[in-house]
């Protein structure tokens, strides 16, 4: 039966031609993100991914005589390996320490950033478990979601996740020189902001930005 169980599990998992994470997009599919720090971060994690499976063969070939009977991942296996314990693991306090682990069916929980549960080990560090905040709101058949992380910005979700959220609201854009020497109209940068920046139905979300101008 635990046999039947992992093999289900390995069915839920992206094959290696799937490449869901940029850590295995060619350069020119990361242009296409049209995002250049996000891209030398990506190529960043690929030069070091390159150097760990360096370090993996050789400890391979050193390795104790059960590995001869198996054959040794390629350079694709391990980077795929990789992005999926990237993307699926979940790291919590373990004591003194801070582990990531791969907990089965938990790692299949999709982000939001306002969750339905939460999962992390216990108080004591005896199991890991999974809190429903509020059970009788959760209908029978709903999505149970968890947060992958409060401040994520797209860029990191983007990166670790293979995945961007819409109006995050961690997002932001950086403008160059004083924003409060600038003489803008506010009317004008509203009716712009309103249009870019949200639905017109995000009242709330507007009122923020522009309290929020120095004018």
């Amino acid at each position: 039966a635990g046999g039947d169980m992992w093999q289900q599990l390995g069915r839920t998992l992206p094959s290696r031609e799937d490449r869901e994470l940029p850590l295995m997009w060619t350069d020119a599919e990361l242009e296409e993100l049209q995002d250049p720090e996000l891209a030398a971060s990506v190529q960043a994690g690929a030069a070091q991914a390159a150097k760990s499976f360096t370090d993996f063969a050789a400890a391979w070939d050193q390795g104790p005589a059960l590995l001869d009977a198996l054959s040794q991942p390629s350079a694709e296996d391990f980077v795929w390996a990789l992005s999926l314990v990237k993307s699926r693991a979940i790291g919590d306090q373990l004591g003194d320490e801070f582990v990531a682990m791969m907990v089965p069916y938990a790692w299949m929980a999709n982000h939001t950033f306002t969750p339905a549960c939460s999962a992390a080990v216990s108080a004591d560090g005896a199991a890991f478990q999974v809190d429903v905040f509020q059970p009788t709101k959760v209908p029978p058949g709903a999505e149970l979601t968890v947060s992958y992380g409060d401040t994520r910005i797209n860029q990191v979700l983007m990166e670790n996740y293979g995945f961007s959220v819409e109006m995050n609201p961690n997002d932001f854009f950086a403008l160059d020189g004083d924003l409060a020497q600038l003489e803008l109209d506010k009317s004008k940068f509203e009716k712009v902001a309103r249009g870019i920046l949200a639905p017109k139905n995000q009242e709330g979300y507007m009122e923020g930005i522009t309290a929020s101008l120095p004018f």
